[in-house]
């Protein structure tokens, strides 16, 4: 590849850097604020992540959709963020930088946007960032050292790759964001059934508006004939899993081990943070061995008074065929198994969080026990109510678990594809 390089980035581009910002006008309406929380390890827009700006926001500071960003710093010891790179989404509209981020400005169109998008995500290149990091507890990376990552000619093999790349991270996006709109249906289904209670009654009519009779409870209103409960009542199985002696840092391979760090919501894993158990260890295991549409459970971990409860539901296969718990994580199947995508739109409400983060935050190490959680008071509904309410739920929780194996399969073509970037090793006719 040595005869191949013929530039460095410095020839392409010059670092316009952002400034400080002041918190309390975070959140407010405005730009996207492209701190480091906004960039994905070792490169990418972190959509779940960023948030807007209302404050100053001058034009140098700014970046459009499609433009590139770059962290020269990193918090961690990982370095994962250094010299990570995002380019600002469509939907995003306008970004503005902060002290932590760079923008490349281009000197002139002799290269695409793309090419060095991709060129900047190559294990090649953050091999580079990571052996040039400078620091113990704060890393960073020089300006120099950046700018004199070496580009090599862009040729017929790497225009076929970027095109490649590009499409496969707009297909990707494109599942994320069905995902988005398929959880966000399902969420106000959820809250139209049975928080409303506008669920169709039996000539097909909202419920309550259409004067079917209520009754009061401990919830409050609820339809006539419904109860209230006990949770307890309808598990089947609630348990956490475990680990060996010592931990999982040293095994690489293995029967994948699920995290608190994993639970995050339906359709989502980050498989950077996979870890293992060896296969002797699982097949003894009487406990935590995760089962298809299984509602998963942020079980503790965090600060003192503080703690932040988050609820997922793996299947069909995503993001494992096989797979197990550690003790940080609770496993939940109902009894009957036409509770389970209610029970993740349940878990996943604002009141339900509400009352687990207080539940959590009680504790001396911040957490709940399986009482926590049996003794949530449940609304038992009509089961036929259930039984319609699933059987419009299912299909979109279908599509959003085939869309999320469908990105892991395309994230795991992408990474397959990187490293030929540098090298030019795709041959094309």
């Amino acid at each position: 590849m040595t005869e191949e390089i013929i530039s460095i980035i410095g020839d392409f581009v010059e670092l316009q850097r952002g400034t400080t910002y002041k918190g309390s006008l975070v959140g407010n309406p405005g730009p996207a604020l492209l701190g480091l929380g906004s960039i994905a390890p070792n490169g990418g827009f972190r959509e779940e992540s960023y948030k807007t700006y209302g404050g100053d926001c001058p034009q140098k500071l700014m970046v459009s959709p499609g433009e590139l960003y770059v962290s020269l710093k990193d918090v961690t010891q990982s370095a994962n963020l250094l010299g990570a790179v995002a380019r600002v989404p469509k939907y995003i509209g306008q970004g503005r930088l902060t002290q932590d981020t760079v923008k490349l400005v281009f000197k002139n169109k002799s290269i695409r946007f793309s090419y060095l998008y991709w060129l900047l995500q190559t294990p090649q290149y953050r091999a580079y960032c990571k052996g040039r990091s400078m620091g113990t507890t704060n890393l960073s990376l020089s300006r120099e050292d950046f700018l004199s990552y070496p580009i090599p000619k862009f040729s017929a093999a790497r225009e076929v790759l970027v095109e490649i790349l590009n499409e496969v991270e707009e297909k990707i996006e494109l599942n994320r964001k069905q995902n988005r709109s398929l959880e966000a249906i399902a969420q106000a289904l959820f809250k139209h059934w049975f928080v409303d209670f506008e669920f169709p009654d039996p000539q097909g009519l909202p419920y309550k508006s259409k004067g079917g009779a209520m009754q009061n409870s401990e919830l409050g209103e609820i339809p006539v004939g419904w109860g209230v409960g006990k949770l307890e009542k309808i598990i089947g199985e609630l348990e956490t899993g475990s680990r060996p002696k010592g931990g999982v840092g040293r095994f690489t391979e293995g029967v994948p081990s699920i995290g608190a760090e994993s639970i995050t919501r339906i359709g989502e894993f980050d498989y950077s943070k996979t870890k293992f158990v060896p296969e002797e260890y699982f097949v003894k295991m009487r406990r935590g061995i995760i089962k298809d549409r299984d509602v998963l459970i942020y079980k503790d971990g965090g600060q003192p008074g503080r703690f932040d409860v988050r609820i997922s539901m793996f299947g069909g296969g995503f993001p494992f065929e096989t797979a197990c718990l550690n003790e940080h994580v609770f496993r939940l199947q109902a009894k009957n198994p036409g509770y389970q995508n209610y029970l993740y739109l349940w878990f996943s409400s604002y009141l339900i969080l509400e009352e687990l983060r207080y539940r959590g935050a009680k504790a001396a190490i911040p957490g709940i026990n399986t009482m926590d959680v049996k003794e949530l008071n449940f609304l038992f509904m009509d089961e036929g109510v259930l039984e319609k309410f699933d059987e419009v739920i299912e299909p979109l929780f279908l599509k959003l678990l085939h869309n999320s194996r469908e990105i892991a399969v395309l994230s795991k073509l992408r990474d397959t594809l990187l490293p030929k970037l540098m090298s030019g090793e795709l041959r094309v006719a």
